[in-house]
């Protein structure tokens, strides 16, 4: 995705997702137990690689209300049907449901730092991100000022959201060895293997 203002539908997701954080008040991790893993395009909490193990005290999904359930899974869902179009995800939700563990940061005090109405998002936040996995799959939204993107009318804040399988977020397939680096610190295309996709 790129601006949050060119995603009106994402800003209602998120805005809910955001609500319904605040009054759970579970699976907070403050920023400084995060990772940047750029390779990766995000945060990833701290020790996640390479086993995929989470030592923090997870929001579960498998014992949200349905309501609260819906309303983290409408954003999942977003970034799945931009993915694969209307092909169905039921599989997917039913993986979140039973399966899914949330974690989530912002740059400020949880009450402080989450976007409560549009304007939060579209400019006055600086970073919100939303961290679900399955034991196949990691879902994460991102916003953050760090790249603005200027429309038409005004800068806005820079909104993605990635869906991806754990057998992806290797060293290998990640160009995450210092190896597989190319001058620049940029990755070298020879080393990175394109017989897998996302799927």
């Amino acid at each position: 995705m790129a601006g949050v203002a060119q995603f009106s539908e994402s800003v209602l997701l998120l805005l809910a997702a955001s609500n319904k954080l605040m009054s759970a008040n579970a699976g907070y991790l403050p920023l400084e137990e995060w990772d940047s893993v750029g390779e990766l395009g995000g945060l990833l909490p701290k020790g996640f690689l390479p086993n995929f193990e989470v030592n923090y005290n997870q929001y579960s999904l498998a014992q949200a209300t349905e309501g609260d359930f819906e309303v983290f899974w409408a954003l999942i869902e977003y970034t799945l049907k931009f993915q694969r179009g209307q092909r169905t995800i039921e599989e997917e939700r039913a993986a979140f449901r039973h399966e899914g563990q949330l974690l989530w940061t912002s740059s400020s005090p949880p009450s402080d730092g989450l976007p409560f109405n549009e304007a939060d998002l579209r400019s006055n936040m600086n970073m919100v991100n939303i961290f679900v996995t399955t034991k196949t799959h990691v879902f994460f939204v991102l916003v953050n000022q760090m790249f603005t993107v200027i429309s038409d009318s005004e800068p806005t804040n820079h909104l993605h959201s990635i869906y991806i399988a754990k057998d992806l977020m290797t060293e290998d397939r990640a160009c995450l060895k210092p190896s597989d680096k190319a001058p620049g610190g940029l990755c070298d295309p020879s080393a990175i293997d394109h017989g897998q996709h996302l799927h």
